[in-house]
């Protein structure tokens, strides 16, 4: 068999994880068909164990990864595992594939918790195949909630400079931001993919999908070539958000931040439950963009204001407001947020952004919002 490529895999992240079962879906290894041929040398499985991805999208990971290797083909290849969170990673080094034990790794996969370094890890993936030669496939196994989004975009575009680097993305969870950052990730190599993990527990489509990874027909085809665009003026973009000055109507975007078509930081709220100033596990994605946003401008401060609906006293509600602003504070010091940046206010029930006439309206109350300090 001929041997020129080589394949890390790198997979990351399920949409909508709920409905994907907790155990693996039982595979045998995968076989060229008619004209295919294995265009592997290594096979690295990256997994994502930060805080972000909380204990039911680890199990779900699991079971992918599991799915994963166990459909993985046999032949003269090698691979590895690296699982990460925060500072701490776990590496299994390349190994042949029969010596790997990737199947029994993967039923063993530790949540980690702490911040998501995408990029980071995109170095380790670098060191693992410096050796290497012939093309590499990375497939990740992430939600995309990444600590520093801009960062994990640049390593893999390092990762991939060569030419010879795939990286195929696999989300854990249904968060736009972090979908939107996958396919960015795999589309710095031209033969890379991004698919969600629920559209390949079914073993036909993890069949389909492992047999993409590793297989090729004869000489991989010439990539498509972008079409031919006649260069323009370039709007000035003051602050580089992407939304140029003629259309900004927010001028001083924060570095990192997503922002909507008016060219403006889109943060979203955080909303309680009845009486409880406790932020749910739904939310934590997005305070660590919060975060992510903070750290990126180091001399931005920000208001955090606490809300109520109407039920209970004035000042009953003043003090719930002020815990509840108080409880988001606590979750960005948390992330390494220095307290002095953060300055909190509670405004209990006077300042609704819906009448108290419905349970909906009075749960859209009950929130936590952001606001820059000038």
């Amino acid at each position: 068999m001929k041997k020129w490529i080589s394949l890390a895999v790198v997979a990351i992240g399920v949409a909508g994880c709920g409905t994907v079962p907790y155990r693996a879906t039982f595979h045998g290894p995968v076989v060229p068909a008619e004209g295919e041929e294995l265009a592997v040398n290594q096979a690295v499985i990256v997994v994502d164990g930060s805080t972000s991805m909380q204990l039911d999208k680890i199990r779900v990971t699991r079971a992918l990864v599991e799915s994963f290797a166990q459909t993985m083909p046999d032949g003269d290849y090698e691979a590895g595992m690296v699982i990460f969170g925060g500072d701490d990673f776990e590496i299994h080094n390349l190994l042949p594939v029969k010596e790997s034990g990737m199947t029994l790794k993967a039923q063993t996969i530790p949540f980690i918790g702490s911040s998501t370094p995408i990029g980071e890890c995109f170095d380790q993936v670098k060191g693992m195949i410096a050796q290497s030669t012939g093309r590499t496939a990375v497939i990740l196994f992430s939600d995309g909630v990444a600590t520093d989004a801009n960062y994990a975009l640049e390593a893999a575009k390092n990762l991939t400079a060569s030419g010879d680097v795939c990286i195929h993305t696999v989300q854990i969870s249904n968060s736009e931001w972090g979908a939107d950052l996958l396919r960015q990730i795999a589309g710095t190599s031209n033969c890379g993919t991004a698919r969600t993990g629920e559209s390949i527990y079914n073993p036909n489509a993890m069949d389909e999908f492992v047999r993409t990874v590793f297989f090729t027909k004869g000489e991989a085809p010439t990539p498509p070539q972008p079409p031919v665009v006649i260069p323009v003026e370039e709007e000035k973009d003051s602050d580089g958000d992407g939304v140029p000055d003629s259309k900004d109507e927010c001028p001083d975007t924060p570095k990192g931040a997503k922002v909507d078509e008016r060219g403006c930081w889109i943060v979203a709220n955080v909303y309680f439950d009845y009486d409880k100033a406790i932020v749910k596990q739904e939310y934590v994605g997005d305070l660590m963009e919060v975060a992510s946003v903070l750290r990126q401008n180091p001399d931005m401060r920000i208001y955090v204001d606490g809300h109520c609906d109407f039920r209970g006293s004035l000042q009953y509600n003043q003090k719930l407001s002020e815990r509840r602003a108080g409880a988001v504070k606590n979750f960005l010091i948390d992330q390494g947020i220095s307290a002095d940046r953060l300055v909190t206010r509670g405004f209990g029930e006077t300042r609704p952004i819906r009448p108290n006439t419905t349970e909906e309206n009075m749960a859209m109350n009950r929130r936590v919002e952001f606001s820059v300090i000038e």
